[in-house]
């Protein structure tokens, strides 16, 4: 009869999850700012409220493992289609519960506003786990470039952190069981980050003291979440020194971290680029995931 109950509600789910929209691009979709919040079909856009974007497996196994994704953009857009729906599908295929977060960002929408957005997100997924079938002990947070600094903030929120109040009063139900950050923007007073950034994030001239505060790879704990990070050593837009920082900052503190450095790929390679090496990486995040 249980074995019943829960093929009948894992139906139910996937139903609803999946359910066929008339219109081309919709999406199954959260909104972060509503009390009692309902699934909903709507366009897959980087346009609109904040809210999470569900992926679900068809013919899920009991509690699904989650992987939450942050898209990159440089807090001034999202790039959503190869950092957002692309590793999401790929993580549906995986088994995974994937959940794409289109998170404010923009001069109007300084920090801590994306931050806070990431904080709903993770606190929505928990406070539904049962009634979604999703195990709230393994929920990873990918990011990619500017979404990798994001997951990053996330990932170090702690009584030390000082952004800590974004937390809200229970820190463990936001951290992440694992990150994994891909290209990410670590340091923003590294000398190769674009002024352009410092200002879509941070508002117009913030001093050093203010810069220092979103430096990730300072804010490392010995409750940090276990990393991998996925950088290529060509990338001439957010250095590898990003992810060599807060592997090493990881490792001083004795965190579960790996760093894989590839000799080619740029900035803004996704899931990678055909016929090259760093195309290998979401296999070595799928191991990783079953830690």
């Amino acid at each position: 009869m249980k074995l019943l109950v829960k093929t009948i509600l894992s139906l139910v789910l996937s139903t609803a999850f999946s359910a066929l929209a008339v219109a081309e691009n919709q999406q199954s979709f959260v909104s972060l700012s509503e009390d009692n919040p309902t699934i909903v079909q709507t366009e897959f856009s980087a346009e609109g409220s904040p809210g999470l974007f569900l992926f679900r497996p068809q013919a899920p196994q009991g509690k699904l493992p989650v992987l939450l994704i942050f898209p990159g953009g440089g807090y001034q857009s999202l790039a959503i289609e190869h950092e957002g729906r692309q590793p999401a599908q790929w993580a549906k295929e995986q088994g995974f519960f994937a959940a794409v977060l289109r998170y404010r960002f923009g001069r109007s929408h300084p920090h801590p506003q994306p931050l806070e957005d990431a904080v709903r997100a993770i606190k929505l997924l928990r406070e539904h786990a049962d009634e979604w079938g999703l195990d709230r002990e393994r929920i990873a947070v990918l990011g990619f470039s500017a979404g990798g600094h994001l997951a990053s903030m996330l990932g170090t929120l702690s009584e030390e952190n000082p952004w800590r109040e974004v937390a809200g009063p229970s820190l463990a139900e936001v951290r992440p069981s694992f990150l994994i950050l891909v290209y990410p923007l670590i340091s923003f007073t590294a000398a190769d980050v674009p002024a352009s950034i410092i200002k879509n994030h941070l508002g117009l001239g913030p001093d050093l003291e203010q810069l220092k505060k979103i430096n990730s790879d300072q804010l490392v704990t010995e409750v940090t979440p276990p990393t991998l990070l996925i950088h290529a050593a060509d990338d001439a837009v957010v250095g590898v020194s990003h992810s060599e920082a807060f592997f090493h900052a990881l490792r001083a503190k004795n965190r579960p971290a790996e760093l894989h450095i590839f000799e080619k790929g740029g900035h803004g390679f996704g899931l990678g680029k055909e016929r090259e090496s760093n195309a290998l990486w979401p296999q070595a995040a799928k191991l990783w995931l079953k830690r």
